[in-house]
C-alpha cells in the first residue's frame, strides 16, 4: 500500500512544471478517463478538489489544449510535452491529476487486480454486445484477452501500468 501525505509534489518529465497536490481522501475515483484525449494518452487520473492543485513553479511553462465541447481544459508542460492534469467536463468543479507524475504515488498491486477486473467484465460485456453470436468465438475472444491481461499484469508490471491503469 501507499502512505497517503497529506500533500504530495508532482512534476512533469523535465521538471519545469512542478506542483503539489492535496489529496484528503488519498486516491480519489482513480480510472482511466475516457476521453478522446485520455483514451490514447492511457494516463491514470484521480481527482481533486480545484484547490487541491497549487502549482509551484512553470505555471508559463504549461500549455491548453481544448477540444470538442471547449469544457474541459487539459494542460501538458509545452517542453516536455508531459499531460499533468486537467479540468474535467463531467465536473467542472474538480481536476483529474496524471497519478504518474506524482512523486511516491503508485497504485498498489490489489488495486492494479482490481482495475485488471473491471477491464475483463467491460470486455465481456463489449463482446456480448457486438454482433458476435457464436458463442465459441466469445469465449475464444474472452479467454485470449484475459490471457494478454494476466500475462502483462504478472510478467511486467510497467508495461501493465502503461497499458491498462
Amino acid at each position: 500500500m501507499i502512505d497517503i501525505q497529506a500533500i504530495h509534489k508532482a512534476t512533469c518529465h523535465c521538471g519545469a512544471v512542478q506542483f503539489e497536490l492535496t489529496l484528503p481522501n488519498g486516491l480519489d475515483d482513480p480510472r482511466r478517463c475516457d476521453c478522446s484525449m485520455c483514451r490514447r494518452r492511457g494516463a491514470i487520473v484521480a481527482s481533486v478538489a480545484l484547490d487541491g492543485i497549487k502549482i509551484t513553479k512553470g505555471e508559463d511553462k504549461l500549455s491548453l489544449n481544448q477540444f470538442n465541447t471547449m469544457t474541459a481544459k487539459h494542460f501538458f508542460c509545452s517542453i516536455c510535452g508531459i499531460y499533468t492534469h486537467h479540468q474535467r467536463r463531467s465536473n467542472p468543479s474538480q481536476y483529474g491529476f496524471n497519478v504518474a507524475v506524482s512523486k511516491g504515488l503508485i497504485l498498489s498491486n490489489w488495486r492494479i487486480f482490481q482495475l485488471m477486473m473491471e477491464l475483463i467484465i467491460l470486455q465481456i460485456v463489449i463482446i456480448d454486445k457486438f454482433f458476435i453470436n457464436d458463442i465459441h468465438v466469445k469465449s475464444y475472444l474472452l479467454i485470449c484477452w484475459t490471457t494478454i491481461c494476466f500475462n502483462v499484469l504478472l510478467k511486467n508490471k510497467d508495461v501493465f501500468m502503461c497499458w491498462y491503469v
